[in-house]
């Protein structure tokens, strides 16, 4: 890679939830812990298989919004965002109250929780991507990522 080639941390999230975000539904990604990286973020689409309730929620809510549900891509970035918060959920009552930023099943509450607050969403052409790193983060050079 070239020295003049800007990297950008990669976020992988499971479908259908890096879907919502880059459809603009989602603005807060729960997590397990908090972070203190903050910036222009890619949103990866991982590999990993969503759960059938967890589609079911997301047909549902797509379903009411009365246009196409576009398949869940999976192995690629498929959005960027800025990542410009991360706080503790609090509550079990937080977590019901901010359901429509977050769009998680009120059963996905537990103690302990984070939310990640995203703003300025933009899809992107999705770009096929093998992650590399830790379980959460990886980088890509920022010049691959094509707002659509």
């Amino acid at each position: 890679m070239k020295e003049n080639q800007e990297q950008i941390k990669v976020l992988a999230i499971k479908q259908p939830w890096a879907s919502l975000i880059a459809d603009g539904f989602k603005t807060l990604e729960v997590r397990s812990r908090n972070t203190n990286i903050r910036g222009p973020i890619a949103i990866y689409a991982s590999r990993t298989k969503p759960k059938n309730s967890e589609l079911e929620h997301y047909f549902t809510f797509m379903s009411g919004m009365l246009k196409p549900i576009p398949p869940l891509q999976q192995g690629q970035i498929i959005a960027t965002a800025e990542l410009v918060d991360s706080y503790p959920v609090g509550s079990s009552e937080a977590f019901r109250i901010l359901a429509h930023n977050h769009h998680n099943p009120l059963s996905y509450y537990q103690d302990g929780l984070h939310f990640w607050e995203l703003e300025n969403v933009q899809k992107v052409e999705p770009v096929e991507f093998k992650f590399k790193g830790s379980i959460v983060w990886s980088k890509i050079d920022k010049s691959l990522l094509k707002v659509v």
